[in-house]
C-alpha cells in the first residue's frame, strides 16, 4: 500500500488532465464554452488542493485564538 498516491498528488494529476489534455482537447474541437469550464474546473481543484494542505494550520491558528 505504499505506492498508493496521497491526496495532493491525486488532485494535481486532476488538474493537469483538465488544463493540459480536456481543455485544449474541447477547444480545438471548437467546444470553447466546455474548454472554459475544464479550466475553471482545474482552477476549483488547485483551490481545493490548497485548502487541505492549508486547514490544519489554519484550524490550529483559530484553536490557540480562541483559547487565549
Amino acid at each position: 500500500m505504499q505506492d498508493l498516491p496521497d491526496p495532493e498528488q491525486l488532485l494535481a494529476a486532476v488538474a493537469r488532465f483538465l488544463r493540459e489534455d480536456a481543455g485544449p482537447a474541447l477547444g480545438r474541437q471548437g467546444d470553447n464554452a466546455l474548454a472554459y469550464q475544464a479550466r475553471v474546473a482545474a482552477n476549483m481543484v488547485d483551490t481545493v488542493a490548497r485548502q487541505t494542505q492549508l486547514a490544519p494550520a489554519a484550524d490550529a491558528a483559530e484553536r490557540r485564538r480562541l483559547q487565549a
